[in-house]
């Protein structure tokens, strides 16, 4: 290789701090490599709607790009965000390479170069053009790419499709140019996505966190996600994809015979009720609140309270009050 990542440097300052910190590394489900704090992930539950949340380092490698393809093949009944520092130019095209100069994928020529182009200058990373070719454009269930790098006043986004027929939106969002300039004197800006509970809409509203105000209508942005249901595809069959426990519902999965996008849905009622042999007292009733009693479900293992119906005690009053809890008593 003739280049090695720029980003390597920052890439070692990250891990270094940030990758030996057990506690921050413990919010996520999975990265790269062990104390790798620049490839992670991790999952959530927004309304309705299961996502994954995974970053991506700067000019992700290879190795890199294998990995994330398999944490999202993984997960094919997520909804997949990516995050990573240059993808977006605010011409609207992917990061590419800059011939000229040789370094970390750029755009300031505004090429859209790939490393398996002519391009002399071989790299042992990818630009955006190669994320998109090898890893965002080939799963159903990526719906946005989010990242920085280049500034803009505004945000800059545009949605093409992948290879299964869904809609990827690909953001650029970078105040880096406007903040503590002489003509805005710091603005404090913060970009906040809100998700409808169905997951259907995104509504996107960048703020200024020290003018308390909205930055221009233009950047108030709903975004309409695509619907890219198995109605859309040709699924033949269904075959179980996780058994049913006391907390959820059984899924089963069904590949399309046409492009091969899975489409995992849950078995509606399939739920399992906790079985539980034995239950043993766990808090005394109170004047209006009945007992409760606890034990340990056989499937699960989790611990079970239910309350027992009809116990509450009751007040007693004396002297205008409940003698237990002191409640004031009602008048006639």
């Amino acid at each position: 290789m003739k280049n090695t990542n720029p980003a390597d440097s920052t890439r070692v300052g990250m891990n270094d701090v940030f990758g030996v910190y057990a506690p921050y590394m413990a919010q996520f489900e999975g990265s790269f490599a062990e104390g790798d704090a620049t490839n992670t992930y991790f999952t959530k539950k927004i309304g309705e709607v299961d996502y994954l949340f995974l970053a991506l380092d700067y000019g992700a490698s290879d190795a890199m790009l294998e990995w994330a393809n398999g944490v999202v093949a993984s997960h094919p009944d997520h909804k997949v965000i990516v995050s990573t520092h240059g993808y977006e130019y605010y011409s609207g095209k992917k990061l590419g390479f800059d011939a000229n100069k040789g370094t970390i994928p750029s755009a300031s020529n505004d090429y859209e170069f790939s490393k398996y182009s002519d391009n002399p200058n071989t790299r042992d990373y990818n630009s955006a053009v190669d994320m998109w070719n090898d890893f965002a454009s080939k799963h159903g269930n990526i719906m946005l790419i989010l990242s920085g790098h280049e500034g803009s006043e505004n945000i800059i986004y545009h949605t093409e499709e992948g290879v299964h027929g869904n809609d990827v939106s690909s953001f650029l969002i970078n105040p880096q140019g406007i903040d503590g300039t002489d003509k805005y004197q710091g603005l404090g800006m913060v970009c906040l996505f809100k998700f409808s509970n169905d997951g259907k809409e995104i509504y996107i509203e960048y703020y200024s966190t020290a003018k308390e105000k909205y930055f221009r209508m233009q950047n108030q942005i709903t975004l309409t996600v695509s619907d890219d249901s198995y109605e859309e595809h040709n699924i033949e069959r269904y075959s179980l994809h996780s058994s049913a426990d006391c907390e959820n519902n059984a899924k089963k999965s069904g590949v399309c015979v046409d492009c091969g996008y899975v489409h995992t849905v849950e078995i509606e009622g399939t739920k399992l009720d906790h079985a539980v042999s034995a239950y043993a007292p766990e808090s005394a009733a109170g004047c209006e609140s009945n007992a409760t009693e606890s034990g340990i479900c056989s499937i699960c293992d989790k611990k079970v309270t239910r309350e027992r119906p009809n116990t509450a005690t009751g007040h007693e009053y004396e002297s205008g009050e409940c003698k237990t809890c002191h409640a004031e008593e009602p008048e006639n």
